[in-house]
C-alpha cells in the first residue's frame, strides 16, 4: 500500500488484494479522525468507500492480474473550497476510488448488485463512471461538523 497525506488529503494506493481491504479502511479511519470526525459519520463514510473498493477487487481485474485499487479523499467545505484544520462549519469528504479494469454489468443474481444503493444510503452523493481506462466512483460524505479540538 501506498499512501500520501497533506492538506487536507489522503491518496492511498492497494493492489487489488481482499486482504489489503482492511489495511486500507484503518488508513481511512485514522485519517477522518485525525480531522475530528464523530464515529458514526467515520462508519458511514468508511462504509461507502469500502464498497467501492471491494466492487473493484472483486470485479475489475477478473481473468487478469490484479491491478491497483486508488482511493484519493478530500476535506472540504462542502462543494465550495478547501476546509481549514481548525473550523467547526460543516465540512465533507469527496473520495474518488478508481481502478484500471473493466466494468462488469449487473447479473441476474438478486442477492448481487446492492453495492451502490448502499453507497448512495451512507453519502450525499455517488456517481459511476465508466470507460476504457476502468471504472471511478467518485462520492460527496454527508455535512459533518467536526469534533471540537481537545
Amino acid at each position: 500500500m501506498t499512501e500520501g497525506r497533506g492538506d487536507g488529503r489522503l491518496r492511498l494506493a492497494i493492489d487489488g488484494e481482499p486482504w489489503l481491504l482492511s489495511v486500507a479502511r484503518h488508513a481511512l479511519v485514522r485519517w477522518l479522525e485525525t480531522h475530528r470526525w464523530h464515529r458514526d459519520d467515520v462508519d458511514d463514510l468508511v462504509f461507502a468507500i469500502s464498497e467501492a473498493v471491494s466492487n473493484s477487487i472483486e470485479h475489475a481485474y477478473r481473468g487478469a492480474e490484479t491491478g491497483r485499487v486508488s482511493i484519493e479523499l478530500e476535506l472540504r467545505h462542502g462543494h465550495d473550497g478547501p476546509a481549514g484544520p481548525d473550523e467547526q462549519r460543516p465540512v465533507q469528504v469527496r473520495a474518488v476510488v478508481t481502478d484500471c479494469g473493466s466494468w462488469r454489468p449487473a447479473g441476474t443474481d438478486r442477492r448481487r448488485g446492492n453495492g451502490v444503493p448502499l453507497m448512495r444510503a451512507m453519502t450525499d452523493t455517488v456517481e459511476v463512471t465508466t470507460d476504457d481506462a476502468g471504472t471511478r466512483v467518485a462520492m460527496w460524505s454527508r455535512p459533518v461538523v467536526p469534533l471540537p479540538a481537545a
